[in-house]
């Protein structure tokens, strides 16, 4: 653990830092990220660093309910009534069926990383009611944090086709979204998942 902590630092320290969405911040040049509420472990207070290659699919819940995902392999895929732009941002607030006066509780961001599935980034720390200013400058926010990583996955799906001769990295990828699907549909144990994956990353 302290390896990791300790190289987590190094990523952390030699960030340099291009753009600022909301709670997510990034360095474009080294093709990292972080959350400002996302910490390696309990007790420390550096943030948990990411690469941004590593990237494989994300969700945006709302009190339980996917309201927006997208990523490799996955085809865009909006819950309820929400109407999208052209790039797939969510536009006017996070559900359709919702009215004003509405409390929410939770927000969470979910994302897969290659061999580091499920982290979680709370949005909110209180709940928040629909339609007032601070919900929509969450909306906000969320809208242009899930736009950066829909376009970034578009990008690196486009680059993928166009180099087809680069795809070992990206098998591995739809083996793990394959292995976490089966995993989510209860086909096989947590036990199993993990073998697998063992097996799928030794290759």
């Amino acid at each position: 653990m302290a390896d990791i902590i300790k190289y987590n630092k190094d990523l952390y320290k030699s960030m340099k830092i291009s753009k600022k969405i909301g709670f997510l911040t990034i360095d474009e040049e080294n093709g990292l990220f972080y959350f400002d509420n996302l910490f390696i472990s309990l007790g420390h207070i550096t943030p948990k660093v990411f690469k941004l290659k590593d990237l494989v699919s994300y969700k945006i819940v709302e009190d339980s309910k996917e309201v927006t995902s997208g990523g490799i392999s996955i085809k865009r895929a909006i819950v309820g009534n929400i109407i999208a732009g052209p790039a797939g941002m969510v536009l006017g607030g996070l559900t359709g069926e919702k009215t004003h006066g509405k409390k929410i509780k939770s927000i969470k961001l979910v994302f897969n990383m290659v061999g580091d599935f499920d982290n979680k980034v709370e949005l909110i720390n209180k709940p928040i009611i629909v339609g007032s200013e601070e919900y929509k400058n969450l909306v906000e926010k969320i809208n242009n944090i899930d736009l950066f990583f829909y376009n970034y996955l578009q990008n690196k799906n486009n680059k993928s086709i166009k180099e087809p001769t680069k795809t070992s990295s990206t098998s591995v990828t739809d083996e793990l979204i394959k292995l976490k699907s089966l995993l989510d549909s209860e086909i096989i144990t947590n036990e199993e998942f993990a073998k697998l994956k063992t097996d799928l990353l030794n290759k």
